[in-house]
């Protein structure tokens, strides 16, 4: 019985040690993820925190290159013209000469 288990837990001890190993990621920890290639900008203050800390691990840790300055075109305002709003038609009708007649004062 003990013998069995002894093998047991060779051949799955095994699996680990071989070429083909099962490892969390296939190429390292510094394969989980891409390194990015320009400075990242996040929308919130969160999203910038997480970023700063994913390029430091990887710089310290991966031995990355630091990312290039971000391109001053992706930070450009969007300037949004307004659609011209055309000026509403009003129509105007002479009075005529009876209705002048009608409402002149007395």
């Amino acid at each position: 019985m003990s013998a069995l288990v002894v093998m047991g837990s060779g051949i799955l001890l095994a699996a680990c040690a071989g070429p083909n190993s099962l490892q969390t990621f296939a190429g390292g920890s510094c394969q989980a993820f891409p390194r990015p290639e320009y400075q990242i900008k996040g929308k919130t203050k969160f999203d910038q925190v997480w970023a700063d800390r994913v390029t430091e691990a990887g710089v310290a840790g991966c031995h990355w290159q630091r990312p290039k300055a971000r391109p001053v075109s992706w930070d450009a305002t969007v300037v949004i013209k307004p659609t011209p709003v055309a000026p509403e038609v009003v129509t105007v009708t002479k009075p005529s000469w009876l209705s002048k007649l009608k409402h002149m004062p007395k």
